[in-house]
């Protein structure tokens, strides 16, 4: 019995050949696939947008204040060019919005918006 007959017929295999077991074989190098990382939801939390808890400061900055009141710095600075945007107050050379400026422009927004 000669070799030939002992080997299956690769013609009338109709398995595709794996390019990473054939380059393996003829010596080549072949890098492993890199796992990917799962993609990350990109969603804004949902949470109740409330009147900000009251802390140990007596101002906020506009960053802070833009922050606890769920609006974005350019719609702050939109509001102020039109007029509607909180008192300031400046500190040296910040500009700070009094707890009281905060509470008599969410008291204005809530107004205007129930009209």
């Amino acid at each position: 019995m000669s070799d030939e007959t002992n080997r299956p017929n690769r013609s009338r295999c109709r398995r595709p050949i794996d390019p990473v077991v054939v380059a393996h074989t003829a010596g080549r190098f072949t890098p492993q696939p890199v796992a990917q990382r799962p993609r990350k939801q990109h969603w804004r939390k949902q949470c109740a947008r409330g009147p900000p808890d009251d802390d140990d400061k007596d101002a906020y900055s506009i960053r802070e204040f833009c922050r606890r009141h769920g609006i974005s710095e350019s719609f702050f600075f939109k509001l102020q060019a039109r007029g509607e945007a909180p008192e300031t107050i400046a500190v040296g050379t910040r500009r700070l919005i009094t707890k009281e400026a905060a509470r008599a422009w969410r008291k204005r927004r809530a107004e205007a918006s129930a009209t």
